[in-house]
């Protein structure tokens, strides 16, 4: 039962809808010069149509020259606006809120992303992942990006946002001068809690003096998990210095990109769930604004009863909302077994940005084409048959039954989810089954035929006389000619996993 989850809250003086926060992630779907594209638009608007109460942008640049990546969004020009403006319309239109992430990278970035403008951060000191060399700021250039980041806000509210999520979090700029792990200033914003940090400070008063009461948030990292880094300790210190310096939320996450695999800031699968709800219950302790949590939490129910144990006030689903945009109204109806659960996988959300490319999804195909596919229904519905109840047999059939098309699914074996099946045996991948299990269920819900044990013949085929055929078979492990492989005591990977053998 679902108790505090689809209720509003504010945070300053807005009002979110429910609990449900999307949290920033990078895309990569903008330009080189930070203008908004359909495909962005397309994608954030997806989400509101999903019913999540505050949806917050990925990392806006507030410079030129400040990216961790090359094609996010910006707000360094009053050029930006006009596109914002249709992008928070948009949302706007479906009920959901939605917040500005505005950042610097510092030394997490590279030469390569900023025009070979050399990184910036604290101190000069390399990233151990990004590895360029950054250079250390003077107190002037401190004092121009603060009226940078003032700047920015003005154009954010001036753009229809709901508020504005300053990220002082995952290793990027202000997290490094919030961190001794790589602030070793000797000025007055180093050394001490209160120089390191004087530069947040002055962001927040530069903001405020643009848009006033607008809500604005912060981002932070409960502990960094790397020698030397800031641990949950100071940050509950730091948690009650930012309500006094005037935030009105603060969104707990971890990590650096420095930090262990298991501790990273995008979560793998064999990370525990919700990581950081015990910090975040003590950032509750400390502070009277609502507090955030996120990381590793993609089950409503899950996410309901964190609620109930007063461990936060919203909880973020990142990656659950790539794996299914419409969670939100899925569980609201009570439907929880046809949400697409994110599997931790990272291979379309993590993967691609890796070597400078866009982020898909695994489980979730339509992820950055919303932009190119209408699911409008068809006035002209076609028979079709699907070959194959795989992953990919699976999400067509349910794709073309969303479009209004007569869909059969056909599967050769006794089970549905092709290689999907066996993959989930493993020790700590056991969340795989979800994703057959969810498209599953909503075949069903589509009232979408599901042949098993049916080898679909030729006259099979003449027989049902279908518009149209999917064919998603799937592949075969490829058996190599060793002498003897074809007996009865050799068996393939799969064959173990899912126990036939003897």
């Amino acid at each position: 039962m679902i108790t505090k989850l689809f209720t509003p809250m504010k945070v300053g003086n807005c009002t979110i809808p429910n609990r449900l926060v999307v949290p920033a992630m990078v895309t990569n779907y903008c330009d080189e010069d930070g203008f908004l594209t359909d495909r962005y638009m397309a994608y954030i608007e997806e989400k509101a149509k999903g019913g999540w109460g505050m949806i917050i942008t990925e990392d806006y640049s507030v410079t030129p020259h400040g990216k961790g990546y090359q094609y996010i969004p910006g707000f360094y020009k009053d050029e930006h606006v006009a596109l914002n403006k249709e992008l928070t319309r948009r949302v706007h239109e479906h009920g959901s809120k939605i917040f500005c992430q505005m950042y610097h990278p510092g030394r997490q970035s590279s030469h390569a992303v900023n025009g070979n403008v050399q990184p910036l951060a604290p101190s000069g000191t390399k990233d151990p992942i990004c590895m360029d060399l950054a250079r250390e700021m003077t107190v002037e250039e401190i004092h121009t990006l603060v009226e940078d980041f003032g700047q920015a806000a003005r154009r954010c509210k001036e753009s229809g946002f709901d508020g504005i999520e300053l990220h002082c979090a995952h290793g990027y700029l202000l997290a490094e001068f919030l961190s001794s792990y790589v602030n070793k200033r000797v000025d007055q914003y180093g050394g001490c809690f209160d120089n390191r940090v004087r530069i947040v400070d002055e962001i927040i008063a530069a903001m405020r003096k643009e848009v006033g009461d607008f809500p604005i948030q912060v981002r932070i990292s409960a502990n960094e998990y790397v020698q030397g880094g800031r641990t949950e300790a100071e940050t509950y210190q730091l948690a009650r210095h930012l309500e006094e310096v005037g935030f009105d939320a603060i969104h707990v996450s971890n990590g650096v990109y420095a930090a262990a695999p298991i501790d990273q800031i995008i979560a793998p699968m064999f990370t525990k769930h919700a990581l950081n709800m015990e910090a975040a219950a003590n950032v509750k302790k400390v502070v009277k604004i609502p507090v955030i949590l996120a990381n590793r939490i993609n089950e409503p129910g899950m996410a309901d009863i964190l609620l109930e144990m007063d461990k936060c006030d919203f909880v973020g689903m990142a990656r659950g909302s790539l794996a299914d945009p419409y969670l939100p109204v899925k569980a609201k109806k009570g439907k929880f077994d046809q949400i697409n659960y994110c599997i931790g996988c990272l291979q379309g959300c993590e993967g691609p940005l890796l070597t400078g490319g866009c982020v898909t999804c695994l489980v979730n195909p339509r992820v950055g084409r919303e932009y190119e596919t209408d699911l409008t229904k068809t006035t002209q519905p076609k028979k079709v048959m699907v070959i194959g109840g795989g992953p990919a047999g699976l999400v067509a059939a349910r794709t073309a039954a969303i479009k209004g098309h007569d869909v059969s699914l056909y599967e050769a074996s006794s089970h549905l989810g092709g290689q999907f099946r066996s993959a989930a045996y493993p020790i700590g991948k056991g969340e795989l089954s979800t994703t057959t299990s969810s498209y599953r269920a909503n075949l069903e819900a589509l009232n979408v035929p599901v042949h098993l044990n049916s080898e679909v013949s030729e006259e099979m085929i003449q027989e049902i006389k279908p518009d149209a055929i999917i064919l998603a078979t799937g592949a075969k492990p490829m058996v190599p000619p060793i002498k003897g492989i074809d007996g009865k005591n050799v068996f393939t990977a799969e064959d173990m996993l899912l126990g036939k053998y003897d």
